[in-house]
């Protein structure tokens, strides 16, 4: 069952290797990290959520809004033993009070209220974010053409993770779907971040977040949807 769709466009999306034992206590039951040429990363993913929709339904004062999260890679097995390849969040910050308050509530997702401004221009995005007097800014200058996402191993696989995991309780975990297109990517030439990362995010995150990524890229979006939650394949419920 579909429970929303939107268009995800403009996404930058920074990487950094995190020692394993850093995000372990993250991990729900049931998964396990996925490595990418034998280092764990999180990535910080700033993008404009559009023309979104819930149940089919547009929110007033709800349909265009930033976010930005901090997300690391995991795998799972399904009932016929299928690797499904997907991605645990942090924390993710929206300036909309009923989008957070939706997500926490149905999907469990640590999802919390900032204030948030954007500037996407030709070969330019910034975006910033504010929340209980913590504040951060993230921004890049782009190539001005997309290159296929096949041309880049590494792109393909920060972007290519099609489920959301989350952490029910110590015992459940669940999974929702997100569908979309393979997307385009523009290479970045010169980025910049700048935050108390520490009022931000939970503190063991914070060095990782202060330092140069290993790769940053600049991904064109395209439309989503987001189908309903689910146990998990494999997790006690």
């Amino acid at each position: 069952m579909t429970f929303l769709t939107a268009e995800w466009r403009h996404l930058l999306m920074a990487n950094m290797p995190v020692p394993a034992d850093v995000l372990l206590p993250y991990v729900p039951r049931g998964c396990e990290l996925e490595p990418y040429q034998g280092k764990y990363y999180v990535s910080l993913v700033a993008f404009r959520f559009l023309n979104t929709r819930v149940c089919g339904l547009p929110i007033p004062w709800h349909r265009n809004f930033d976010e930005v999260n901090i997300r690391f890679y995991v795998m799972a097995r399904d009932a016929q033993g299928e690797l499904q390849r997907g991605v645990v969040f942090i924390r993710e910050f929206v300036p909309r009070f009923m989008i957070a308050c939706i997500a926490r509530t149905l999907f469990r997702e640590p999802y919390r209220t900032a204030s948030m401004s954007s500037t996407i221009e030709d070969v330019a995005v910034s975006y910033s974010w504010n929340w209980q007097g913590a504040s951060a800014i993230v921004e890049s200058t782009n190539a001005s053409h997309a290159m296929p996402l096949d041309s880049s191993p590494e792109a393909h696989f920060f972007s290519e993770h099609y489920v959301g995991f989350t952490r029910y309780s110590a015992q459940k975990t669940i999974q929702y779907q997100v569908t979309h297109d393979q997307w385009r990517y523009y290479p970045v030439t010169s980025y910049r971040a700048e935050g108390n990362w520490y009022g931000l995010y939970p503190p063991e995150f914070a060095p990782y977040l202060d330092r140069e990524p290993e790769s940053v890229f600049l991904f064109e979006g395209s439309p989503i949807t987001v189908s309903w939650h689910k146990d998990a394949t494999g997790v006690g419920s």
